[in-house]
């Protein structure tokens, strides 16, 4: 449901969008970290990382910035 309000955001084109989406990225990527040293290495992980690294950096994208304007 938390991401919902990002997506439902980033949908209509609207600029507060970025900051939730940007801090549940930072927060995934903090988890998948954790569970690193918890569970050890995993490919899953490493694809759920991959996505919210790939989603910081285009939420820091000029072009991304541009359309929620």
């Amino acid at each position: 449901m938390l991401p919902a309000a990002p997506a439902y955001g980033f949908y209509e084109g609207r600029l507060w969008a970025g900051k939730p989406a940007l801090y549940l990225a930072i927060i995934e990527v903090i988890w998948v970290l954790v569970q690193l040293s918890m569970v050890g290495l995993s490919v899953l992980q490493g694809v759920i990382g991959s996505i919210a690294v790939a989603s910081i950096y285009f939420l820091y994208c000029i072009s991304v910035r541009d359309r929620l304007e």
